[in-house]
């Protein structure tokens, strides 16, 4: 049986979530910023209305009127992206000196980050900046603008895909990460039900309270009763701007009911992300964030990097990758979710213990540790149940998951468990042993050179790969 199924039935027994990490993996930042987005009723290629900004003030939303006039709309993304460019741009103020390949590169001191309800809002942002990437106007600066919009929200959506990465934080995922429920996985998606089974009302059980969270969304895609009511209300704004130069008071009084609308829709989920952010900060951060925050701060200065070149290239904001870059972009992709699987389970014991039950890895009492600089370093461990990792496998202290492996040398039948003897070839020092009477975990999840060095490819791809001349 897996330990998610276990874990699963926990939480129906309980009648709340349960926990299934000991420690937070991923970094929640001191002063992120938050944001919410709706579509216009299902239209998954609309936007009607986004709201952002940071936790110690009011979220400021906005709301676009849906018109057909390019101008107008242009307008209205204009007002949305010159505030969003401020807030986020406003990482990069403070920064420090790397060294990145041989140069030096500038980072933020303070690591950007945007807190977002779900995965749908992330690929709603992705929409939007596909749509102004090649933004066209009359006006050279708002064209400009809009361009560097579009350039932030791709490279946000781009930059997710990389396991582990902490710039966009997506409630939903990073909750699943690190509780575990009685909901399906379609059913987890939803935020507020997700948060009922976390956090119930006293005396409610998960379930009871999931149901009526439901009646809620974290957006983008609004409740149907809410989609009926837009529509409504953006027909009344249609109504009133056909009316000619005397309407512009109905218009108005049109905008100001759907800006309420909208305002009204967001604040309950704002409110929600400001409280799961309060309460998930509070849990003890992995040791390997670090490393996964350096990284994200130097892909924030890469991009900051190009970004004026990117926005003032005449051919526009490029989507497509060439074979070399996608090569290099897989390995990357593939090497950063081995290494962060190696990091979660040496930094929490509940995301090891699924390789403990599936018989891959050893957990137990160290009983004996002997070093001898001639014999290397033997490990006796008494295991709780029958050990079924073979004789000469190599594993991993879960301490020192660099360097060399420990070698199972024989297994003894020990009451209902067994009495596993490890060895190592010889060492110069003692350091990397468990010392006796502790609990240690031996794993064959170790970090190895190809999981931090990638692809070595030629600067030009080779001629099979290049359009004829």
């Amino acid at each position: 049986m897996s330990l998610g199924i276990l874990l699963s039935a926990e939480a129906y027994r309980k009648g709340r979530a349960v926990r299934s990490a000991l420690v937070r993996h991923r970094s929640i930042e001191s002063d992120p910023i938050f944001l919410v987005a709706w579509q216009n009723g299902f239209d998954p290629f609309s936007c009607a209305s986004i709201a952002f900004g940071q936790g110690h003030a009011p979220s400021e939303v906005f709301v676009m009127s849906g018109t057909r006039d390019r101008d107008l709309e242009a307008r209205e993304f204009a007002a949305v992206a010159r505030r969003f460019c401020e807030l986020f741009e406003s990482y990069g103020a403070a920064s420090s000196c790397v060294d990145y390949q041989g140069r030096k590169l500038e980072v933020p001191v303070w690591p950007a980050q945007i807190v977002i309800p779900n995965g749908a809002t992330l690929r709603l942002l992705g929409r939007i900046g596909r749509r102004l990437a090649g933004a066209q106007h009359p006006d050279a600066d708002l064209a400009s603008l809009l361009r560097r919009f579009a350039c932030h929200l791709l490279w946000l959506a781009r930059h997710a895909d990389l396991p582990g990465q902490q710039v966009v934080l997506s409630c939903t995922d990073f909750l699943n990460a690190h509780w575990t429920s009685a909901m399906s996985a379609l059913e987890s998606e939803s935020l507020f039900a997700l948060e009922a089974w976390i956090a119930p009302p006293s005396h409610t059980r998960g379930f009871d309270a999931a149901v009526s969270a439901e009646r809620f969304s974290a957006g983008p895609q609004p409740k149907p009763e809410d989609a009926q009511t837009a529509a409504r209300l953006y027909a009344a704004l249609d109504k009133a701007g056909r009316g000619g130069a005397g309407s512009s008071g109905e218009v108005e009084g049109a905008l100001v009911e759907l800006r309420e609308f909208y305002r009204g829709l967001t604040e309950p989920v704002w409110t929600l992300l400001l409280e799961i952010v309060r309460r998930e900060r509070d849990t003890p951060a992995a040791a390997h964030l670090a490393r996964r925050t350096e990284r994200d701060r130097v892909a924030y200065g890469l991009h900051l990097e190009g970004l004026e070149r990117e926005v003032s290239d005449p051919r526009g904001i490029r989507f497509l990758e060439s074979a070399r870059a996608a090569a290099l972009r897989r390995d990357e992709l593939e090497r950063e979710a081995a290494l962060l699987e190696v990091e979660e389970a040496i930094d929490d014991p509940l995301k090891m213990l699924p390789r403990v039950l599936s018989g891959e890895a050893i957990e137990g009492e160290v009983l004996s540790c002997a070093v001898n600089r001639t014999d290397g370093a033997t490990v006796v461990l008494r295991t709780e149940e029958p050990c079924t990792v073979p004789a000469c496998a190599l594993l991993w202290w879960s301490g020192a998951p660099a360097g060399r492996g420990w070698t199972i040398e024989r297994i003894d039948a020990a009451g209902t468990g067994s009495k596993v003897t490890l060895a190592q070839p010889i060492r110069k020092d003692p350091v990397g042993c468990p010392t006796v009477g502790e609990r240690a975990i031996f794993s064959p999840l170790h970090f190895d050179d190809h999981l931090f060095y990638g692809l070595v490819l030629p600067p030009r791809a080779p001629w099979t790969h290049r359009p004829a001349a």
